[in-house]
């Protein structure tokens, strides 16, 4: 976890029980902004990267102790990293989105340095930063949220080619001041969507994936309520029913909001609290419609994707004669 500015990172190991104790403090001298996990030297060991001034890499040794590597010079204050393969090399890279509109990768050298950089220019102010196969093609491509003129924002998803190149795609949306994102599937359709919170909203804003559109696009799904000023954002399986949920610190007046996904108990279409022929017979009358389409219906858009097909259909089938609050 990021610590005091003049005490870089400190490690915290669990020792079996309910306490923890200290280890090294990693980049002690550094003002870090960012931070990441990834196995920078492919030796099964987890790794920390640093972003600040310098990007800098902590080889784990597997005892919770860090080897601290050169760091090299960014030259732009950044507001996001992320880490993947971004030319397919086997190894581990690193990007950096920074508050000037750039975007810099560096290349992984496969010991904890890097051996080349590249570097793209945006408009507007970066401020989330997230990687992912967004389009299934088996490319880690990159997702970019970027803060325009106000009320609008910008995803912009970076598309990998393999190559370390890009081709971008754009979705505009509404928000005055977003501050975080995550990535996952939420509505579990087999493409990574985006979560992106919005401070002065105090919402969250899906921006959901298409498995089936190659480009990776987004589409605008819906925005859920949270606490005052939202900030950090963290994904997990909270109520142990297999699909992600969203937890977000509310800097304003304190404390979390947990955003349980619903996308299962979704399947009751018309409300009965159970699933049964009324809901299949409803999903077979809209199928086809989208949501600017006359007589779409939400509701029966069981995985928020915009669009009423044999995905929704065949999700109410699973559950077939189930109890809307019956565990998936």
């Amino acid at each position: 976890m990021p610590d005091s500015p003049d005490d870089g990172v400190l490690v915290l190991l669990q020792s079996g029980g309910e306490n923890f104790f200290q280890s090294d403090s990693v980049f002690p001298d550094e003002i870090l902004s960012s931070l990441a996990v990834g196995d920078f030297n492919a030796d099964g060991i987890p790794d920390l990267v640093g972003v600040g001034r310098f990007v800098m890499v902590a080889l784990g040794d597997g005892s919770g102790r860090f080897l601290e590597t050169p760091g090299v010079f960014l030259g732009c204050n950044p507001a996001d990293v992320a880490v993947g393969d971004f030319n397919l090399d086997g190894l581990l890279d690193v990007a950096i989105a920074c508050v000037d509109g750039t975007l810099t990768i560096l290349s992984g050298d496969g010991r904890g340095g890097f051996q080349g950089r590249s570097r793209w220019s945006f408009y507007g102010r970066p401020v989330a930063l997230q990687s992912g196969d967004f389009n299934g093609d088996g490319v880690v491509d990159l997702a970019l949220v970027s803060r325009l003129a106000p009320p609008y924002s910008e995803a912009i998803l970076l598309r990998g080619l393999g190559d370390g190149s890009y081709a971008p795609e754009f979705e505009a949306f509404s928000s005055n001041e977003p501050r975080g994102a995550m990535a996952a599937d939420f509505n579990s359709d087999g493409a990574l969507d985006l979560a992106i919170v919005d401070a002065e909203a105090k919402n969250v804003t899906l921006l959901m994936g298409d498995p089936g559109d190659r480009h990776g696009e987004f589409s605008i799904s819906a925005a859920f309520q949270v606490g005052a000023a939202p900030g950090a954002l963290a994904v997990g399986d909270f109520d142990a029913d297999g699909n992600p949920d969203l937890a977000v610190a509310n800097f304003g007046g304190g404390g979390v909001s947990v955003l349980l996904n619903q996308i299962e108990a979704r399947s009751d279409v018309n409300g009965s609290n159970r699933i049964d022929g009324f809901d299949l017979d409803a999903l077979g009358r809209l199928a086809g419609l989208r949501s600017w389409d006359a007589g779409y219906r939400r509701n029966a858009d069981v995985d928020l994707n915009g669009v009423i097909d044999g995905d929704d259909l065949a999700r109410v089938a699973r559950r077939f004669g189930r109890l809307n609050r019956e565990p998936s």
